[in-house]
């Protein structure tokens, strides 16, 4: 019975965790196409206005990340998960006065809010996902994740459209913050490493601990490989729409389809199989089909090869992320959940970070095809990086006897 309960998944606080999720991220892809279009139209910005809101976000979420790790270890990952999830809601509804500086300042706290809820998120997923399917566990949880972002863009520029406008999209992305807060209460608590809430709430407030407290080293290495996987990322987003009217490809938007319908099926699936080949093996397919991914664009300029790319890019983040993030699981400190997985949680921030000015600069230096060729350089060093890590790597990741069934 013991074991039974020690490699079940879905038990109750999974299941909120999972929730909660999807209402978050369905939160932040509701305003991934909103508020750009919200600062040019409404308040007449421009592209580079944009790219200062959107900035303030990413600068915010990194900066605070780390102590969010260690607060998070010293108080209770569901309280870290359930405040970030609460100020997001709020943010939400701050977009409803159309203002700059309250633009910014939702932003700004948006940005402290992601930090905190995926900071609290991860580190409650390390404390109940059994060490035999970690790598199942952290599947299913990104694959909320992509139910979110397969509707939700959509769902807002629906919204855009009709007569509530933004405002729409900024309550029900408000609405979604809440409601995921009330989720998150609801997880039964699970204790963080230290005893003694107030105390504890005491000591975290004091003066800020040693840089050596906030990064946890033993998270380097799936934080480096996720980040060389997924700096590409801006370009086989953001910048696809534009290429297919460069060179004149339309409905573009069955890629985006495509690809998420891919990612949601394929995270099914993959989970199991992450834990059966290990996190060394998974990794190094993942890297081939990001590869091929972004090799497969510029090969031939029609929908069809533009698709076929989204399919074999999609396969390659449905085994790395799920791979890295169990791997992280494997690799952090019991005792410091929170500072582990908040140091593996920036490997998103920092990615868009490079890679959105990446992508743009090497389009403007060398054109969209050249691009994508150049970006095949980081998932083909984070694939060296995993060979080289191979006799560790091998080790971890497969389950136990007793785990197995």
């Amino acid at each position: 019975m013991a074991t039974q309960q020690q490699t079940k998944i879905w038990n109750t606080s999974y299941i909120l965790l999972c929730t909660a999720t999807i209402l978050t991220f369905g939160h932040s892809w509701l305003l991934g196409p909103a508020l750009p279009l919200f600062v040019r139209d409404e308040l007449n910005g421009s592209e580079f206005l944009v790219g200062l809101v959107l900035g303030v976000f990413a600068l915010a979420s990194m900066g605070i990340r780390p102590l969010m790790g260690y607060w998070a270890d010293r108080l209770n990952m569901v309280l870290m998960l359930t405040l970030g999830s609460l100020f997001l809601g709020l943010s939400g509804f701050l977009y409803l006065l159309p203002v700059l500086w309250i633009v910014f300042l939702a932003t700004f706290l948006r940005g402290l809010a992601w930090a905190g809820l995926n900071t609290g998120g991860l580190g409650f997923l390390a404390q109940v996902a059994p060490p035999g399917r970690r790598g199942e566990a952290a599947s299913y949880y990104t694959l909320f994740q992509r139910i979110a972002g397969a509707f939700a863009p959509a769902i807002a520029l629906w919204l855009i459209d009709s007569p509530g406008g933004f405002n729409s999209v900024f309550l029900l992305a408000g609405f979604a913050g809440l409601g995921a807060t009330a989720i998150a209460w609801s997880i039964p608590n699970k204790k963080g490493a230290v005893e003694g809430q107030a105390a504890v709430l005491k000591e975290a407030i004091a003066p800020l601990p040693a840089l050596s407290l906030l990064y946890e080293r033993s998270v380097t290495l799936p934080t480096t490989l996720q980040i060389l996987a997924v700096t590409a990322g801006p370009a086989v987003t953001s910048f696809i729409p534009l290429y297919a009217d460069e060179i004149g490809v339309d409905n573009i938007g069955l890629y985006f389809i495509v690809g998420g319908a891919t990612s949601i099926i394929l995270r099914i699936f993959f989970g199991r199989l992450i834990d059966i080949l290990g996190r060394g093996l998974s990794i190094m397919i993942g890297m081939l089909f990001t590869m091929l991914g972004l090799a497969l664009i510029p090969v031939y300029e029609s929908l069809t090869f533009i698709l076929v790319a989204g399919i074999c890019y999609s396969i390659g983040e449905s085994l790395t992320t799920p791979g890295t993030t169990a791997l992280a699981i494997d690799r952090a400190d019991a005792l410091r959940p929170g500072a582990a997985m908040a140091t593996f949680s920036l490997a998103y921030p920092v990615a868009q970070f490079i890679g959105a000015p990446l992508s743009g600069g090497l389009v403007e230096v060398v054109g969209y095809k050249a691009m994508y060729l150049g970006m095949i350089a980081l998932p083909a060093l984070g694939f060296i990086v995993t060979i080289a890590n191979m006799s560790t790597l091998r080790k971890e990741g497969a389950p136990q006897p007793s785990e197995a069934a």
